[in-house]
């Protein structure tokens, strides 16, 4: 496609579909059978995309994985439940890149013209003189074994799980299983051409959310909307957002898009400490990206991601001399605070620099009984840990825990553990926790061995960006579950499809 070779225009196609996208959402939720009719123009389109080049339905993912928030912009109803737009396009894409490189294809014949060549994947290599068909080896795209015994857990929870409640448990294991996208992610960031248009895709939508995160403030701090009206029920039932008052005519806006807004800004920044001054293109467009990132996460006002993101700045300073990364992080933190400032002050009238705010909200990791959330996390920490002593090899995915509630002191039932690693030790057990610890250490050994071969200083700073946008999702799982949700999960494949092995052989089936 002429499109992804100019990215000028690959990112304003982006920026203006984002936004159609939340127009068409907004629109189905009064009309659903326009949600339905968009619902399969997408999936066929992107299947038959994905037909003529694998690399097609990919992209469409990683769209959809920013623009789709929770991912249920759109979904269809059948008798026996709904799927989401987002669950369809997984589908459809692996089921495609399955039978796209499978080792179990014969060769056919094919009109002279096609056989001067045979075709490897979406790639053409000389055939070998038999006539036969060649395909790209299986193994070369097989997961690590640190992955591989992941996923066996996984199954193992699935299984425990499905026994005492398969609905939840199913559930559960569809946000895990888009994991299996670093499998055709691995072949797909090979392509150098493949890397920079995600990464103009993932630079547009950055803005993009920025923007329409600011338009919820607005509506909201201006009154122009209020809860429980209509768009607040669909930013709160489809988008499945949510809009806390929080004082002075501020109001908390979170989308789930915001959790992969964290590490993207890590990235981001990462390659705007490293660039020069020859670069000033580069560092305007990378500025622009960091200004409106760190905009969406102070609209968010996250206490995890704030955690999270600077513990993430200090996996930066890898790579740089101390002199550079302490200059380039006090700049930061100055564009940090000055739109902080900014954004509190306009917000309230001119009432709060909105210093007092942050501190009561970061107060509340002291004296969590102070607030409504924290309170209720703080009361299904006891029952948690004592699930976790009962079976310490696991209850299964979909898993319930009974807690007290903090107003009523109703015992109540929850899926949302807000314990992350916790959570996953609860329902996974002891072994597979460690396997899954175990992934994430190998991770960052491939990233420290990638550094001492990586051929361009940018591959390395890429690789250091990965490595914080990573580090921010573990810190803030602390008390979230970031990096275990659909879109944590999908970074993280992204994570290992990157440091997945480069060499690529064409074997003979």
């Amino acid at each position: 496609m002429e499109l992804l070779q100019d990215h000028k225009k690959l990112f304003f196609a982006v920026f203006s579909a984002f936004f159609l996208f939340q127009l068409l959402s907004f629109l189905g939720y009064f009309a659903p059978s326009l949600s339905a009719v968009f619902f399969w123009l997408v999936i066929v389109s992107v299947f038959c995309l994905s037909l003529k080049k694998i690399d097609y339905g990919l992209y469409a993912l990683c769209f959809e994985f920013l623009a789709g928030h929770e991912g249920h912009l759109f979904s269809f109803g059948f008798s026996f439940g709904g799927i989401s737009l987002r669950l369809a396009l997984f589908i459809t894409v692996m089921a495609v890149w399955f039978l796209k490189f499978s080792p179990f294809q014969e060769g056919r014949e094919r009109s002279p013209a096609q056989r001067d060549e045979a075709t490897v994947g979406n790639r053409r290599c000389p055939k070998r003189g038999s006539g036969k068909i060649y395909f790209l080896k299986r193994e070369k795209i097989k997961p690590s074994f640190f992955f591989s015994l992941f996923i066996l857990f996984l199954l193992f929870g699935l299984v425990r799980g499905f026994l005492n409640n398969s609905v939840f448990a199913v559930k559960d294991f569809i946000n895990y299983a888009y994991i299996f996208l670093a499998l055709p992610l691995s072949t797909f960031l090979k392509d150098r051409q493949n890397q920079r248009n995600a990464y103009v895709i993932f630079k547009a939508l950055i803005p993009a959310i920025f923007l329409l995160t600011l338009f919820v403030l607005i509506l909201f701090s201006t009154g122009l909307v209020e809860v429980h009206d209509q768009f607040y029920w669909w930013w709160r039932g489809i988008v499945i957002g949510k809009a806390t008052f929080a004082g002075y005519h501020f109001y908390r806006i979170v989308s789930s898009a915001h959790l992969l807004v964290l590490p993207l800004l890590l990235l981001c920044l990462s390659l705007w400490f490293a660039s020069g001054k020859d670069e000033q293109w580069k560092r305007k467009s990378l500025a622009l990206a960091i200004i409106v990132g760190t905009g969406t996460l102070l609209i968010n006002f996250s206490r995890a991601y704030f955690l999270g993101f600077f513990a993430g700045l200090l996996f930066l300073a890898i790579g740089l001399e101390k002199k550079r990364w302490l200059k380039a992080v006090a700049v930061f933190l100055l564009i940090f605070i000055a739109e902080f400032v900014m954004l509190f002050t306009l917000t309230s009238g001119f009432k709060t620099m909105g210093f007092d705010l942050l501190g009561k909200r970061m107060g509340t990791l002291v004296s969590p009984e102070e607030e409504l959330s924290s309170a209720t996390r703080l009361m299904i920490l006891p029952g948690l840990l004592e699930k976790i002593k009962e079976k310490p090899w696991g209850y299964g995915l979909g898993m319930e825990i009974s807690y007290p509630d903090p107003v009523t002191k109703e015992m109540k039932k929850t899926r949302h553990l807000d314990w992350g690693w916790l959570e996953i030790l609860a329902e996974l057990g002891i072994f597979g926790f460690l396997s899954f610890l175990s992934l994430i250490i190998s991770l960052f050994v491939k990233m420290k061995e990638k550094l001492k071969t990586a051929p361009y200083f940018t591959d390395k700073r890429i690789t250091i960006g990965l490595g914080a946008g990573l580090t921010s999702l573990l810190i803030s799982s602390i008390t979230g579950p970031f990096i275990f949700h659909a879109l944590g999960i999908f970074y993280l494949s992204l994570v290992i499809a990157y440091l997945s092995p480069e060499s690529q052989e064409v074997n003979k089936i």
